[in-house]
């Protein structure tokens, strides 16, 4: 048997500035998504207020596409660039996702056990059940509502860098890879969104594979065009709130030309420039204190839902939504803001970053494993590709 090869840490490539900023701009659009479901019922309907607000609800929402864009292209470039070392990024990566996923879980158990009344957890066995199925982020219910994104980067890490090294992935010609992308983008709309995890959000990981493979054929991202990709951007925005209102009705648009269509050019754009830093957008997102919410936006993802349904109850509790106040909404929306900031920045010193130093420093053996035996299973079933 040969000797362990003891593993010798590297230093981290350094953190590009804008891109921890697009994060925590990201987390904040997250958060007012979810403090506008929940307070929105604040607002008098039919006021300018409530126009308004429905308007920025449609970036909100769709923050987390910016995630999952910048997800999509770091483990598709870490595969293509050292197509050896997946192992290596799939334990590092889920040791930093899952830990810290399992904790949060614990605690939402904890408080159902405290307060049955707003528990979703059933009794008796279906209540292990449901909890299993919650650990695997594959149940229908999820205890935490932001699951459906975890799981789909802890499958983006865990699944796809083994199929690759299978299928050496990184042989194949661009056209082909290109071309498996655009098929995978056209199936996902015929899949069942039957599980949260199956969000048709998860496609925008598709985007950041296209976007690696159009940095790699020389798109450059010039500032001279950025102000013509944030155009883009905002009039996806535009077209996904004239579709919501039925605007757009006239055009009869095919059935799997869905509202996501709309945003991903844009989205495209924004992270091609942000990755490349160059322009007054990247300049902007590396300042303002932004990267510093970026590096903390995982465990503020985690937290923030939780401090938001208990601001909302207890907003609930002091004054019922029997009447309109815009003082509750947009006063509360700072103070919200800030209570969320604490907790995601206090989750990121107490547990997530003491959870990676135990489990991110996996032994050599395990990634072996992970490297050889599905890679090595899958070869035997899967025909050779078309290679360079």
């Amino acid at each position: 048997m040969p000797p362990e090869v003891p593993v010798v840490s590297k230093p981290a490539p350094a953190r590009i500035p804008a891109i921890e900023g697009l994060r925590g701009v990201a987390m904040t659009l997250v958060f007012f998504g979810h403090f506008e479901a929940l307070f929105r019922g604040y607002l008098p309907a039919g006021g300018s207020s409530a126009r308004l607000v429905e308007f920025l609800a449609v970036i909100g929402h769709q923050g987390v596409c910016f995630f999952l864009v910048l997800s999509g292209y770091f483990v598709y470039k870490s595969y293509l660039d050292h197509p050896s070392r997946y192992a290596a990024l799939t334990v590092r990566r889920i040791g930093r996702l899952y830990p810290p996923y399992v904790a949060m879980c614990c605690l939402y158990v904890v408080l159902c056990f405290l307060s049955p009344v707003h528990s979703k957890i059933p009794a008796g066995h279906a209540g292990l059940v449901y909890l299993g199925l919650n650990l695997l982020m594959i149940s229908s219910r999820p205890l935490i509502t932001v699951a459906w994104t975890i799981g789909t980067l802890v499958a983006l890490y865990a699944l796809l860098p083994p199929f690759w090294a299978a299928v050496r992935f990184e042989r194949w010609k661009p056209a082909y890879r290109i071309g498996l992308i655009m098929v995978c983008g056209a199936l996902w709309q015929y899949i069942p969104k039957s599980i949260p995890v199956l969000d048709g959000r998860v496609a925008f990981v598709l985007v950041g594979f296209a976007l690696y493979e159009a940095v790699t054929a020389g798109a450059a991202f010039e500032s001279r065009g950025e102000l013509r990709g944030l155009a883009i951007l905002g009039y996806g925005y535009l077209l996904w709130y004239a579709a919501d209102r039925g605007w757009l009705s006239f055009l009869h648009l095919p059935k799997l030309w869905d509202h996501y269509t709309f945003l991903a050019p844009g989205i495209y754009y924004a992270c091609g420039y942000v990755i490349h830093n160059r322009g007054r957008l990247a300049a902007l997102l590396g300042q303002l204190g932004l990267p510093r919410l970026g590096r903390i936006s995982y465990a503020y993802y985690l937290c923030h839902g939780l401090i938001l349904k208990s601001l909302s109850m207890l907003v609930l509790t002091l004054r019922p939504q029997t009447s309109p106040s815009l003082a509750i909404f947009w006063f509360g929306l700072p103070a919200a803001y800030a209570c969320t900031l604490i907790a995601g920045w206090s989750w990121f010193h107490v547990v997530e970053v003491r959870l990676a130093a135990l489990f991110i420093g996996t032994p050599a053996p395990l990634a072996a494993v992970i490297e050889s035996l599905p890679a090595a299973r899958l070869r035997q079933w899967l025909p050779g590709m078309p290679v360079a």
